[in-house]
């Protein structure tokens, strides 16, 4: 990847946006040769959102390649994401596009476990 940098906010919460749930943790990795490389791990406020998490990415020019021409990489970085919360099931391996100079936002809803 390029020194090009793009932002996630991830957003957790629970009941179809009712309820935001703070302190959930929030895992960023990549996959490297098949290795999965932790890059950052972030706490949830107490608005169920990260703030904007600055992640390298691929240059914006890329995307105006032509049709004709094969793009050499993409014009964005994949990042995967964890989220987990104490009492809620974990939600893992949900893939983000990241590009130069935007903020992606990830909403991830978690689910209450079932209590025995």
């Amino acid at each position: 990847m390029e020194n090009s940098i793009g932002y996630l906010r991830v957003r957790v919460y629970s009941s179809k946006k009712m309820f935001p749930i703070e302190n959930a943790r929030v895992e960023i990795s990549t996959l490297e040769n098949g290795v999965k490389r932790i890059i950052k791990n972030v706490l949830t406020d107490e608005n169920g959102n990260t703030g904007d998490i600055p992640l390298s990415s691929t240059s914006k020019i890329l995307s105006f390649a032509s049709d004709t021409v094969p793009l050499p990489v993409k014009p964005y970085a994949v990042y995967m994401v964890k989220t987990e919360a104490e009492g809620y099931i974990t939600d893992e391996d949900r893939k983000v596009s990241i590009f130069e100079g935007v903020v992606s936002i990830q909403s991830v809803e978690l689910v209450l476990k079932d209590i025995d």
